[in-house]
């Protein structure tokens, strides 16, 4: 997992645009090959095309404060979300989740509130990522129980041994959902320069993520 924390919140124009610049650094230090009309490519294209070239998956996430990639073995999702927002919270969960999560949240103290919807929020989106989901399909049939994901769908029997991590970095909440591994490094880019010289990665320790169950309904 790679992060680069922005210094001043950006719009989201400027965050894929800085995103592509942060999956560029990376391929830079990990020696992987992709041309600039490659990294230019549309999000799911250049998913696909790193999926079949590489045989690993690729994820990549960025929100106001936060640029978050993910690659691994398998398939992988992440996503990040800046805290600090005020927003309807309570409404918005009973919109997208289920009845028992958006009464969680409704109980939950005001000031508690933002944190624990965005608790389910990234670890369900970062999920639709992997499987390449829908938002607007999947988020009501995903529950979210304490740091990991139970997916109460009739297909999901195929889907086992999913591992969830969940980490707060500047001010952003990132969550990641992996089919493969249950250990991750977490790497904190200060520079997008291309410049390897001016690179600093601080690597945070190795995580073990949740292993996330896995029912029918």
């Amino acid at each position: 997992m790679w992060l680069h924390p922005l210094q001043t919140p950006q719009r989201q124009k400027r965050q894929s645009a800085l995103a592509r610049d942060l999956l560029r650094v990376i391929c830079k230090i990990e020696g992987v090959a992709l041309g600039e009309d490659e990294l230019r490519l549309p999000g799911l294209e250049l998913i696909e095309l790193f999926s079949s070239r590489y045989s690993t998956g690729l994820s990549i996430a960025h929100c106001r404060g936060m640029l978050a990639i993910a690659i691994g073995p398998g398939r992988v999702g992440v996503d990040c979300e800046l805290k600090g927002r005020s927003r309807n919270w309570q409404g918005i969960a009973q919109q997208f989740f289920t009845p028992g999560e958006a009464h969680a949240i409704s109980v939950a103290r005001p000031e508690d509130r933002e944190e624990a919807f965005l608790h389910h929020w990234v670890l369900k989106e970062a999920y639709i990522k992997a499987i390449r989901g829908s938002i607007f399909g999947d988020l009501n049939r995903l529950v979210v129980e304490g740091q990991g994901v139970s997916i109460l769908a009739a297909e999901c029997n195929t889907w086992n041994n999913w591992w969830t991590w969940e980490v707060e970095v500047s001010g952003s909440m990132i969550a990641l959902c992996n089919s493969h591994s249950g250990a991750v490094m977490f790497s904190v880019i200060d520079s997008l320069s291309s410049e390897p010289a001016a690179l600093f990665v601080s690597r945070l320790s190795d995580t073990q993520g949740q292993l996330a169950s896995v029912l029918s309904p």
